[in-house]
């Protein structure tokens, strides 16, 4: 995979993170879009605790994952 290029991060944070925090991290692809030449996507990470399953936080990034030439 190339590296991707980050743009913008939008994060909403619910609760403090507890030290040795056994965390699990889920993405969702929500937009995949060309714009310039570029190859742009939008995805969504939220970070649950392994073993309550309660989000932590949810963040929304957008980032070029191909830039064009590539």
């Amino acid at each position: 995979m190339n590296p991707w290029v980050h743009l913008e991060t939008t994060s909403q944070n619910f609760t403090p993170i507890p030290y040795d925090t056994r965390l699990i991290a889920e993405m969702e692809v929500l937009d995949f879009y060309n714009k310039k030449g570029h190859e742009f996507v939008d995805a969504r990470i939220n970070l649950f605790d392994a073993v309550s399953a309660q989000c932590f936080s949810s963040i929304d990034l957008r980032a070029i994952y191909r830039l064009r030439g590539m």
